[in-house]
């Protein structure tokens, strides 16, 4: 599975690279109008960003996690690192994303939320195995008056919280793993 991930992550890498590259090319060769650079290095600029990104998210993995908290939309996160890890998933798995209705802001580290969904992925594909199957990921928010289970022992505290769901047609987890997880 790391391979998988590893040969992922480079392809997402490169096609950034080639963004970049040829946007840079264009820029170079190519009489264009101020408005054709401006959206030429915008381009570069935004490619640039998501390779760092995900320089961050290979960093994280091999075990050097920078904390970096930020103001970030849960929806639009959790699509753009499904659209990185997409390319592991093998042809048989069918994955549908159900974004919030409505934007959900959460303050966290992007990098840290991405190893967190790529775990969570790699284990329903465990699951699910090679036959044909499916995932489903939801994002949505919702009140909780008492917490429905501990973690690590302390209750969440009524109120708002951002939930990220995933199901898979996998065969699940026996009750002492599933007793481990909550």
């Amino acid at each position: 599975s790391i391979g998988q991930l590893a040969g992922g992550i480079a392809h997402n890498f490169n096609n950034l690279l080639t963004v970049i590259m040829g946007n840079v090319e264009l820029v170079r060769e190519l009489p264009l109008s101020q408005q054709q650079m401006r959206q030429c290095l915008t381009d570069v600029a935004k490619a640039s960003a998501r390779a760092a990104e995900l320089s961050t998210m290979m960093l994280t993995y091999l075990g050097f996690p920078p904390s970096q908290p930020q103001t970030m939309e849960l929806s639009t996160t959790i699509e753009q690192i499904l659209g990185i890890l997409q390319s592991t998933l093998h042809g048989a798995l069918h994955c549908t994303f159900t974004p919030s209705p409505e934007p959900i802001y959460i303050n966290g580290d992007r990098t840290q939320i991405a190893h967190l969904i790529n775990n969570l992925i790699e284990n329903s594909v465990e699951a699910i195995g090679k036959e044909p199957g499916t995932m489903s990921v939801m994002v949505y928010e919702d009140y909780y008056r008492t917490s429905p289970t501990s973690y690590h022992g302390e209750r969440l505290k009524p109120g708002r919280y951002a939930c990220i769901e995933i199901r898979d047609s996998g065969c699940g987890m026996e009750s002492v793993v599933l007793e481990k997880a909550i």
